[in-house]
């Protein structure tokens, strides 16, 4: 990684940055993508960019893998840098267990970022 200052003297860096997107349900499809296209414009500004991985959740993940919350996204997420996370919601029936996982590790692995 080599580091340089732009014109207010702030570090730029030519990284590119691995983030998981997960659109989900209901508006997620909607806003997520007009998100990503706003993170690639201020990440590109910085000299940096992100690659970004698709992955399955929510119902769309039931409709194709059949469980809401499918392996390969748990194992996709502890690999990337960050994800982007849209609206969530799914029936009944697959909301215990992948869900409280889901949750759990979301909770075990927030970080703070400095503004």
């Amino acid at each position: 990684m080599r580091l340089r200052t732009n014109e207010r003297d702030h570090p730029v860096t030519d990284k590119t940055y691995r983030l998981g997107v997960l659109n989900g349900d209901g508006i997620g499809p909607e806003i997520v993508p007009a998100s990503v296209r706003i993170l690639d414009a201020a990440v590109a500004a910085s000299g940096s960019s992100i690659a970004w991985e698709e992955l399955p959740l929510g119902r769309s993940a039931i409709d194709t893998h059949g469980t809401a919350v499918p392996e390969e996204t748990l194992a996709a997420l502890a690999e990337v840098d960050a994800w982007l996370l849209g609206r969530v919601g799914c029936p009944v029936e697959y909301r215990w267990i992948p869900w409280r996982r889901l949750q759990r590790w979301v909770r075990s692995r927030l970080r703070p970022v400095p503004a």
